[in-house]
């Protein structure tokens, strides 16, 4: 021994001798497969895009526009695709829109958030799904994306039917 360090390409060269490569010695010692990167990648990439796909079905079906909701599931303050939680987000926030939209106007927000969410503050501007609500309506109705959260007078007049009044349906495409 030389006291070196071993390289992998010369350990590489001395284990095809045997017709063995690191990765068949190291699975060998761990006794089990150890899945490529690659394979690991296109896996979780395949998950995401299945993921934003039902997203934005469901937010199709509960009424917004398919460009509309492709604007939306990009921004990137919304979960990573591939976990789960933007299907969970966007459930929730597809149950708010569709009841928004049969709302007659003067509904106010914790009876809206109550009512389809058994939670009054559920659509507060502080809350990741209030933020959310928010700038699905500031994208569907064209208007500057809501950056922060803050009281909820702030959003009022920006973005139709947030915060005290619901839309009414006339105001969705």
């Amino acid at each position: 021994m030389s006291g070196k360090p071993v390289r992998l390409q010369d350990l590489a060269v001395r284990l095809s001798e045997h017709h063995l490569t690191v990765l068949g010695l190291v699975e060998a010692l761990r006794g089990e497969h150890i899945e490529p990167d690659r394979a690991h990648h296109d896996r979780a990439q395949a998950r995401a895009a299945a993921e934003r796909e039902r997203a934005a079905a469901l937010l199709v079906e509960a009424g917004v526009a398919a460009p509309k909701a492709e604007h939306w599931l990009a921004d990137p303050a919304l979960p990573r695709a591939g976990s789960g939680e933007l299907t969970i987000l966007v459930e929730q926030v597809a149950a708010v829109v569709t009841r928004l939209q049969a709302t007659g106007s003067g509904t106010r927000l914790a009876q809206l958030a109550a009512d389809t969410l058994h939670d009054a503050h559920a659509l507060d501007p502080d809350k990741p799904l209030g933020r959310g609500v928010a700038r699905l309506l500031a994208v569907v109705h064209d208007l500057p994306r809501p950056h922060r959260a803050g009281r909820p007078g702030a959003w009022r007049g920006r973005v139709p039917g947030w915060c005290a009044m619901a839309c009414p349906p006339a105001c969705w495409p």
